[in-house]
């Protein structure tokens, strides 16, 4: 049987003008496959995986020494290229996992001599490979005698010996925003918005903002109607009214030649908050309602915000015993390649252990937190200190996975620090009676603090999808215009 969700590898790009490698999978990796970003570079599935293989397409070099590797008999992605691929080329691995085996190996080997590695000699080791030596060769001719290549292998938890989390199904995405405006016997006149949201939105909240989308705005001209209308299926529906009357003298109303000609600019937060009230998603919609009333018409234009990837910096280690912290995923505990995306209302996976195997993790903290303005509590005392975190463990690793809630995007905050720290133990009395001395008892081992520093960085985009809303007549400072409004919702989500 096999099991429904695949595995998902990428390797790091190459660095090296030249690049001789392969890969190969262990038994258990089923329609195992590679793509790479060089055009010229395809991988073909072999099985089983032995000695005296065609090594590369374009070559007929026999690969030696399979035997002696953890992924003999499984699947080899044999190369198409021998050594001419492009700095900068990355391969992606993607297989499904038979249920029979409880782990696959992933091998990647690369040119050991002649220096045609890629940079994956350190690289590799980077995202939780161990090296294991020159150990397959190939014959090049008898005058230039053998060539080398050097041995990766990671072993990958299959999807059912991972942790999991109560919410990794869950969505709280924006999916569509449409706008109109309403002529109402109570409010007058109103632009009305439809969010329709992800399935585990519980309550949507709104907020008006000034033209820059950075702080609230308490003027008159524009006020959130109070209630709202929703259904099961993720539709909620807004209303903001507009005062006509305060055209010539809103702060929101930038006007030209006299009062004939200006425009209301404004920003609507729209933030999805979970069962307890937590905002996890958010979208920005900019409005600018131009009006002309030599022209008699109105009409909106928009630009918007887009969150980009956020990357983690560095770690900070105290006392003698220390704990390691690095960024890792949902199926593994080993370091990923730290600068790997992360967006908006997606999960962070962190994971920690102590720098001896003499101690053991106690208890420990962990906070997201942001200029000392913010604070996200993720772990408490050792638990989840809400459903939108969850910790695990494998022995000494323990698996920290939390979502990114909205608030640590606010206001064009630029980064944010993954904090905590860590009581440890001694798990036995095995260290000598004088080198405990300085603690302040045979068990404890002290206290260490870990820290990573996460960037935010934001671009302002635009977007091309409009809504039309229908035209209706009202009157403005005293004179009968027909209002035809463009609304552009520009989503800012991560």
């Amino acid at each position: 049987m096999i099991r429904a969700t695949p595995q998902v590898i990428v390797l790091p790009e190459t660095k090296t003008l030249d690049f001789v490698h392969g890969i190969c999978l262990s038994k258990g990796a089923v329609n195992a496959s590679a793509t790479s970003t060089f055009s010229g570079l395809t991988y073909t599935p072999v099985n089983p995986f032995k000695s005296g293989l065609l090594l590369w397409d374009d070559r007929d070099y026999l690969i030696r020494g399979v035997e002696n590797i953890l992924c003999a008999g499984g699947t080899f992605l044999r190369p198409s290229l021998v050594k001419t691929i492009d700095i900068g080329t990355v391969t992606t691995l993607e297989y499904s996992e038979d249920s029979g085996y409880n782990n696959v190996t992933v091998c990647a080997f690369s040119d050991y001599p002649w220096g045609r590695h890629g940079g994956w000699n350190s690289t590799l080791t980077d995202i939780g490979f161990t090296n294991y030596g020159d150990i397959l060769s190939y014959l090049v001719n008898p005058q230039k005698g053998y060539g080398f290549l050097e041995v990766f292998c990671r072993i990958v938890p299959s999807h059912t010996d991972s942790p999991t989390t109560t919410f990794q199904g869950e969505d709280y995405d924006f999916k569509s925003l449409e706008s109109r405006f309403v002529d109402d016997m109570m409010h007058g006149f109103m632009i009305e918005l439809n969010y329709t949201l992800g399935k585990s939105v519980n309550k949507l909240n709104i907020t008006l903002l000034d033209e820059n989308c950075t702080d609230p705005t308490i003027d008159s001209i524009i006020d959130i109607v109070t209630g709202s209308n929703t259904d099961s299926n993720g539709h909620f529906q807004k209303k903001i009214t507009v005062d006509k009357e305060v055209f010539n003298t809103s702060t929101l109303v930038t006007r030209s030649e006299g009062s004939s000609k200006g425009a209301l600019s404004f920003c609507v937060k729209a933030e999805g908050l979970s069962e307890n009230n937590i905002s996890i998603s958010f979208q920005t919609d900019r409005f600018s309602l131009s009006y002309d009333l030599t022209k008699n018409t109105f009409e909106v234009l928009s630009n918007g915000l887009k969150e980009d990837d956020i990357g983690t910096t560095s770690k900070n280690l105290t006392t003698s015993y220390s704990i390691i912290a690095h960024r890792c995923d949902s199926s593994t505990y080993e370091t990923i390649a730290q600068n790997a995306p992360l967006k908006q209302n997606s999960i962070v996976y962190i994971c920690i252990e102590p720098n001896s195997t003499d101690v053991e993790i106690a208890t420990f903290n962990l906070n997201f937190v942001q200029d000392d303005s913010y604070i996200f509590k993720v772990v408490t005392e050792g638990e989840k200190s809400s459903d939108l975190s969850s910790v695990s463990s494998d022995e000494d690793k323990i698996k920290i996975a939390s979502r990114l809630v909205s608030a640590l995007f606010d206001n064009n905050k630029k980064s944010f620090t993954a904090s905590g720290n860590a009581m440890l133990e001694f798990k036995a009395a095995s260290r000598k009676l004088d080198s405990l001395r300085i603690l302040s008892s045979k068990d404890n081992a002290g206290e260490a603090l870990f820290e990573m520093h996460v960037n935010l960085q934001k671009t302002i985009a635009a977007q091309n999808e409009s809504h039309k809303i229908p035209k209706i007549a009202v009157s403005v400072l005293g004179t009968c215009v027909l209002l035809s409004v463009l609304f552009i919702a520009i989503k800012k989500m991560k």
